[in-house]
């Protein structure tokens, strides 16, 4: 029995520059089939990939050096069983890792410190691209505001003199040329709010009244050692005959 694929069922999708190839089995093909995996850059050799070799799931690794990204490639699968094999199934379209890469979302980190957000930004690809989209959102209950969006080079941002007592929302992702949509990380911080005119004003009084305890606590303690120290010695006891 020949064994064969399905029409139109090879895909090859890169997340993070990281390839993996899918197909679908055919029909008559057994759990025992075996599938063969060949890559091609344009007018060079086909080849197999290293980590792919004669896999029985319907998917493997394709890891292409980064020397390679910009590169057009091919894609080939075919299933084996013994001495039987199949037609090789073809990509329909060339692939290539550096513009049709997916980029996950940058993990975000956030302090608030003096009515300003620190922003600390990490992506496991981030040795390869070097730019972010970064937006800073204020939360209302019936409507967004967008601060500020802008085109970041660095992994680090500050976000200063922000109004106090909102929501303030950081959306992110990587800035790298590419036919997809890239994958958006957010984290959101609440502002705290000043103090009230009420609240300083108590806390101002109390610190005084405090203050002025302390004060008149060692004004007391002062007094009674000058108060001992002019005491006169007391008379020694003289025994009778």
């Amino acid at each position: 029995m020949l064994y064969r694929l399905t029409n139109q069922n090879v895909s090859v999708e890169f997340l993070d520059f990281h390839g993996t190839v899918h197909w679908l089995a055919g029909a008559d093909n057994t759990n025992h089939a075996h599938y063969s995996v060949e890559i091609q850059a344009l007018s060079e050799s086909w080849w197999q990939p290293g980590n792919c070799s004669n896999p029985v799931a319907m998917a493997c690794p394709l890891d292409i050096p980064l020397t390679c990204l910009l590169k057009n490639y091919n894609v080939r699968v075919r299933a084996e069983l013994g001495e039987q094999t199949s037609a090789w199934k073809y990509l329909e379209a060339t692939v290539q890792p550096w513009a049709d890469t997916v980029l996950s979302a940058p993990g975000l980190k956030l302090k608030v410190e003096n009515q300003s957000v620190f922003v600390s930004l990490r992506h496991p690809s981030q040795n390869i691209f070097k730019l972010y989209n970064i937006t800073l959102l204020q939360i209302a209950q019936h409507h967004n505001t967008t601060v500020l969006s802008d085109v970041e080079s660095g992994s680090k941002r500050e976000f200063s003199l922000l109004p106090p007592d909102h929501t303030y929302c950081i959306l992110a992702s990587a800035n790298h040329y590419s036919l997809r949509r890239h994958m958006t990380g957010e984290r959101c911080v609440k502002m705290p709010g000043q103090p009230s005119l009420v609240a300083v004003t108590v806390g101002v009084t109390v610190g005084v009244l405090l203050l002025l305890l302390a004060v008149l606590i060692c004004l007391i303690a002062v007094r009674r050692y000058f108060l001992r120290s002019t005491d006169p010695p007391p008379t020694a006891l003289v025994p009778t005959c």
